[in-house]
């Protein structure tokens, strides 16, 4: 609080007591300067944080956006050259058949059919399960096959997953062919597996999961194993497991998977 003073009353009392008074005077008006001064430092200080971390945000977005925006852009290019490659080479077929270019038509169908099956491959990867706990996805890839799908499948998608302890487990998704149905080979093999099974030998059983029925088998010696799962009449799943110390794995690595999101839509 700043003490008034009547300029009469230091008439009364002589030099001494007005420089007295004005050097007090004075350091008020200093205190006060100091606490003006500081305040303004603050919050200019403040201003230049809050501008600094506007710009980081702003140039974060700059690039950020873009990137995810070329990323989307650029896998749907890529999907739709494809395609028209498809839709191209079923015209060209088209054609031939009706010169009776029969062999070059066949060639054009088949090239066709190899880019259908990228098509499909690509699908297939957002059906690759996350690791179950513990355990790292190390990468995840598709691939369509042409000519050969009657043997290897129209479609495929893999992941490999690994743990610190030096634990393996891969996962194949394939559509048609042969791979498509190895999940149905594998459960008329469990029919005779009953008959082989040794204490020290690999075990066979079956297990649900999700409501789908897959087949184990699991050798205790080797610590490796597989689960297998037919989704539909065209689709097969497979997990197999190296240095695991138990099945369970295999089987909370199925328990990721969507099974019927796999079946409805291939």
């Amino acid at each position: 609080m700043v003490e008034l003073v009547d300029t009469r009353d230091l008439k009364s009392r002589g030099p001494r007591a007005r420089a007295s008074s004005t050097l007090a005077l004075g350091t008020i008006f200093q205190k006060r300067a100091a606490g003006i001064f500081l305040a303004a430092l603050f919050f200019s200080i403040f201003f230049l944080f809050s501008i600094q971390i506007f710009l980081t945000g702003a140039i974060m977005k700059k690039f950020i956006i873009p990137v995810v925006i070329a990323v989307f852009f650029s896998s749907s290019a890529l999907a739709e050259n494809i395609q028209e490659e498809a839709i191209d080479s079923l015209a060209t077929a088209s054609t031939f058949v009706k010169k009776g270019n029969y062999s070059k038509a066949v060639e054009e169908i088949n090239y066709a059919l190899s880019k259908i099956n990228e098509l499909t491959a690509t699908g297939l990867l957002k059906y690759i399960p996350q690791p179950p706990q513990g355990f790292t996805l190390d990468n995840k890839q598709s691939q369509g096959t042409g000519a050969a799908a009657s043997i290897a499948g129209n479609a495929g998608a893999t992941a490999s997953y690994s743990n610190p302890a030096g634990s393996s487990l891969n996962v194949n998704i394939a559509i048609g062919g042969m791979t498509g149905k190895m999940a149905s080979l594998a459960a008329f093999g469990q029919m005779f597996a009953g008959l082989a099974q040794n204490a020290g030998g690999p075990q066979t059983k079956q297990i649900r999961v999700h409501g789908y029925t897959g087949t184990q088998i699991f050798n205790s010696q080797e610590m490796s194993g597989t689960l297998t799962f037919q989704v539909g009449q065209k689709t097969s799943v497979t997990i197999e497991g190296n240095n695991i110390e138990s099945p369970d794995v295999l089987k909370a690595l199925a328990k990721n998977i969507d099974f019927q999101g796999l079946e409805e839509n291939f």
